[in-house]
């Protein structure tokens, strides 16, 4: 049995499911205990808060129930560019690893398109992994992730093939406010300034127009040799 020395206070440590007695407290003696806040995690009712008096021959039993806080991801398509497809489907890998595990289980997904209207669905993560497709201007958010887990976003390479990208909060730290990241992918063909104008336009035409003709003229020389010879 190990002994505890409290002066009047003492700090004790507990993991789930794990219990501790102390015994030989003079009957009359009023306790109080609180379990220390967590940003981690909350105290579910009555709360952090447990406080009595001791009764000569009776075992006060005291208990706390913890549930771990959960917060929100949410990821944003953006398509730009001339070329760029906004009707493309793009696929995303999310990857969350908590506490040193990776992520399983399964969680609630709400997809917020860019007509306003909103799909709803469940993702399933497997080795710490799942896999959303977004097209333009979708916004994604995947709830009841554990808050202080790690995560990180990936855009496929297959999927992004020709397309620049950009993205922000695509790898970090879940907290209680909601994450959003977003990724920007740009497809455009760049026509210099000035490039083509009436003028140019015209002069192009000239020059196929005097290419044909020298051409005509070539052939006809040489058919007209070649009658000769003969």
């Amino acid at each position: 049995m190990q002994r505890l020395q409290i002066n009047g206070c003492a700090t004790i440590q507990l993991k789930h499911n794990q219990g501790i007695t102390l015994q030989d407290i003079p009957a009359g003696y009023t306790y109080r205990i609180t379990e220390s806040s967590d940003e981690w995690y909350s105290v579910n009712d009555p709360g952090a808060l447990r406080e009595g008096t001791i009764v000569n021959g009776t075992t006060e039993n005291v208990s706390f129930h913890n549930t771990r806080k959960g917060t929100t991801l949410s990821l944003k398509k953006t398509v730009e560019g001339n070329f760029g497809n906004k009707t493309k489907l793009f696929d995303f890998e999310v990857y969350v690893i908590d506490e040193g595990r990776e992520l399983t289980g399964t969680y609630d997904m709400k997809i917020v398109h860019g007509d306003n209207t909103e799909t709803t669905s469940t993702v399933t993560f497997t080795e710490g992994a799942t896999i959303i497709q977004l097209q333009h201007d979708d916004v994604a958010t995947i709830s009841n992730l554990p808050v202080g887990a790690r995560y990180e976003l990936d855009e496929l390479v297959n999927s992004r093939r020709s397309y620049v990208m950009e993205c922000t909060n695509d790898a970090g730290v879940l907290d209680e406010d909601s994450e959003q990241a977003e990724f920007i992918n740009t497809k455009a063909i760049i026509v210099p300034t000035g490039a083509i104008t009436p003028n140019s336009l015209l002069i192009a035409v000239e020059v196929i127009a005097c290419a044909f003709v020298a051409t005509r003229i070539y052939i006809k020389l040489v058919r007209n040799k070649k009658a000769k010879a003969e």
